[in-house]
């Protein structure tokens, strides 16, 4: 009795360690109907879960000059490309919430601007570079 028991420990710690997670991605085309906000702009503070962000451009919505974007927590199957530090440029789909917003889908509502090209998670693959010598709003026309 006591060898059964062991074998079917064992074989509950096999199946345990062998479930992965997956993270769910949604095409930028559905991205950007759930957004309230779609910016361009910068980070211009970085709080322990927040960061200020100082909007260059607006796409898709309105707000203040200055927002609170709240963090997305970071998992196994969702990580950012960068930590957020101050001067970073990002183009950013949001949702709304009470006293801030928050990225959507984690890390796809979050995308880096370096120079002229956007990196993002647009389609599930991690850091997919797109060519961005164009302005940003032509950015969204072309994606969509």
């Amino acid at each position: 009795m006591k060898k059964l028991k062991l074998i079917f420990l064992l074989v509950l710690f096999i199946q345990i360690g062998n479930a992965y997670a997956k993270k769910l991605v949604y095409p930028i085309e559905v991205v950007a109907g759930m957004a309230d906000l779609i910016v361009t702009g910068e980070i211009e503070k970085v709080h322990s879960h927040t960061y200020v962000f100082k909007i260059a451009q607006t796409i898709k919505g309105k707000s203040h000059q200055r927002i609170t974007v709240h963090m997305f927590k970071e998992w196994t199957c969702d990580r950012r490309i960068r930590k957020p530090e101050v001067g970073q440029k990002l183009f950013l789909f949001l949702n709304k919430k009470i006293f801030s917003y928050e990225s959507i889908n984690g890390s796809t509502g979050e995308m880096f601007i370096d120079e002229d090209r956007v990196v993002g998670d647009i389609d599930g693959s991690s850091q997919r570079l797109l060519n961005c010598r164009m302005h940003c709003k032509s950015l969204l026309v072309v994606i969509l």
